[in-house]
């Protein structure tokens, strides 16, 4: 036991500086979870009733009673948090169901950072800058504003241990990873479809660019996708298939066009000193659900390193550069970051292939796809700084 702390000490040490912050920001509610609501109307109020009443009172797992009466409802349409109502409800804690939501809310941040840590360590980043940029970016995450209504998908570790799990799997080539993956996402899928989607996006994403650059690893990753992605979409379609009774759903539902990011998104601070220089400049952000600030510290950090690239160009040989693991998760990152972008899809002439593949409209609000890119690169602009540093040997 002793030789695994000593081992992990760094890692324990993430996690207790971020739980630090969290308590210095939340120690009320960390004290009094079951007494504090984040969200007292709209989706959050909805989504706090429809958890506590799914627990309480419904026998079956896909069967939601308490709206849409007489023929009610099924369960993940609901915004319920299927899965951690299903356990609360089973295990008899219906009384203490808002302070351990709230609760699980607020322990994704240390859990965030604790993966963080891990990611950037496994890019030899050292332990001082890992811990700070770990704790860093969790608290920045995006995701923290859905902790006012959409509460599923606040989990801060989501894409962080999803991140690390690929990570394990496409270094140690070890199919057990790409097996927890899959379990994982299936995870997701029934505590919020929406975040199961981003996630499978990663990996589809990721493992078709590895096939684009390593033709050696077609069938492998492949299989990858095939396990990671494919066989946990089909379980949750399948069993909503079964499950649900009701007809005459909403095929071309509104907001594709109409939530998705842009580079503004990215750039543009929406709080924070810099938020009235670029109010006074007239600059607006847009819609709050594509929100996904970087920060300003990522920006200078990406332009540092842009700067030294062009520099050492003749030096770097490009080719292999673009193998690097890293390079094919920014790579995998952007291309998702495109997508979040409505990019090409936006374009009045190319629309109509939304039309043709009418499941593309069940992602409505296409920003939410920013928050891959976010993660990458945040950890991404860490590590190259850190490499430059140590490379020029300045501070």
């Amino acid at each position: 036991m002793s030789n695994y702390f000593s081992k992990n000490k760094f890692v324990l040490l993430t996690f207790l500086v971020a739980f630090a912050v969290l308590f210095f920001i939340y120690h009320e509610v960390l004290l009094s979870p079951n007494d504090f609501l984040f969200s007292a109307d709209g989706d959050g109020i909805k989504n706090y009733y429809t958890y506590i009443y799914h627990a309480q009172y419904d026998t079956a797992f896909h069967h939601f009673s308490g709206m849409n009466y007489p023929y009610y409802e099924h369960i993940v349409y609901t915004d319920a948090h299927p899965l951690l109502s299903w356990l609360i409800g089973q295990l008899g804690l219906v009384p203490y169901a808002i302070g351990i939501l709230n609760f699980f809310m607020l322990l994704s941040f240390p859990i965030g950072a604790l993966f963080l840590f891990k990611i950037l360590r496994h890019y030899k980043v050292n332990n001082l800058w890992g811990i700070a940029g770990a704790v860093v970016i969790a608290f920045m995450s995006p995701q923290i504003f859905r902790m006012t209504g959409h509460f599923a998908m606040s989990y801060v570790f989501a894409i962080p241990l999803m991140w690390w799990l690929l990570i394990k799997c496409y270094s140690t080539k070890k199919w057990i990873w790409s097996l927890a993956i899959g379990l994982y996402l299936l995870g997701f899928f029934f505590t919020h479809p929406y975040l199961g989607i981003i996630l499978v996006f990663f990996s589809i994403v990721f493992w078709l660019i590895n096939i684009v650059i390593d033709r050696k690893r077609i069938l492998s990753s492949l299989a990858h996708i095939g396990i990671q992605a494919v066989a946990p979409m089909a379980a949750f379609q399948g069993y909503i298939s079964m499950t649900d009774s009701h007809v005459d759903r909403l095929s071309n539902p509104a907001g594709f066009f109409h939530y998705y990011a842009s580079w503004r998104s990215l750039f543009v601070a929406h709080d924070g000193p810099l938020r009235d220089i670029y109010s006074a400049l007239n600059i607006k952000i847009g819609t709050w659900e594509a929100w996904c600030y970087i920060g300003f510290p990522t920006i200078i950090f990406g332009l540092v390193i842009g700067y030294y690239l062009i520099r050492k160009r003749k030096e770097i040989h490009f080719k292999t550069f673009l193998k690097k693991e890293l390079s094919l998760f920014i790579i995998a990152a952007y291309l998702i970051l495109l997508f979040a972008f409505c990019f090409p899809l936006k374009y009045d002439w190319l629309r109509w292939v939304t039309e043709l593949f009418g499941p593309l409209k069940q992602f409505r609000i296409l920003g939410r796809f920013t928050w891959i890119f976010f993660y990458v690169i945040t950890v991404a602009c860490m590590v190259g700084l850190y490499r430059i540093y140590k490379k020029e040997n300045r501070r």
